[in-house]
């Protein structure tokens, strides 16, 4: 996440510091399996950040309030219990995007970020010029704009350029099972099976290795959580 803008006054800082505690929470709760305490949360922080919005028109200046209330937009969006909600909340979220690209152009976070959800709405083409912005500013390069540009170039059935960009993901993460995916799918692209396959059986098998890290991970935490009497949902940042 963006730092926030060092001309916002302090107490906006505690806004901001509440907003994202909120937001924290919320992420807690459905790891818990807590979903409706978890939209909750998500749905009280989104109300609270577009009021803010509102009543205060220079936040729009501050590109770390726009980058978090459109997490919350998307977050919103993926509970949402209808299309035209999840539609209503997505397009929000790329509104705020646009705003905080326009403030800081060279926003790595933000353009990735933005360029994800243009993806999902299949314009490929806007997407791609923030990716490859951020792509010749970002050495070595960050995992999820390799991974978006795999994406687009298989979506838009450019399957050299995703093989490509997906032989760069693994000489960066070669421990990453979405490259090694990417991969699979850009050799059946070009009708390389047998080599799909070679990509496929490596990525399912990082898949299960960071499965069983996490598993074990999670139930440490569980654990100290227990000790402790701490909860993540208590959203601490």
């Amino acid at each position: 996440m963006t730092q926030p803008n060092d001309e916002i006054d302090s107490a906006a800082r505690e806004f901001f510091s509440y907003l994202n505690k909120r937001f924290l929470a919320a992420k807690g709760f459905k790891r818990e399996g807590r979903i409706q305490e978890s939209n909750n949360e998500i749905l009280m922080a989104v109300e609270i950040g577009e009021e803010a919005l509102d009543d205060n028109p220079k936040y729009y200046d501050d590109v770390y309030l726009l980058n978090l209330i459109a997490r919350l937009h998307v977050a919103r969006a993926e509970n949402a219990p209808d299309g035209d909600m999840r539609r209503k909340n997505s397009k929000r979220a790329i509104e705020l995007l646009r705003k905080a690209c326009e403030i800081e152009p060279q926003n790595n976070i933000t353009s990735t970020f933005l360029a994800r959800l243009l993806i999902r709405k299949r314009d490929f083409e806007e997407a791609l010029e923030l990716l490859e912005g951020v792509y010749a500013r970002e050495k070595p390069p960050n995992a999820a704009v390799l991974d978006n540009l795999c994406d687009i170039y298989l979506k838009s059935g450019q399957a050299e350029a995703a093989l490509q960009m997906a032989e760069e993901f693994i000489a960066v993460y070669p421990h990453s099972h979405i490259a090694w995916n990417h991969k699979a799918q850009a050799l059946l692209g070009l009708n390389n099976r047998p080599d799909a396959e070679v990509a496929r059986q490596e990525s399912m098998r990082l898949y299960e290795l960071r499965r069983q890290v996490r598993a074990s991970e999670d139930h440490a935490e569980r654990a100290i959580r227990r000790d402790t009497g701490s909860s993540r949902g208590e959203g601490r940042i």
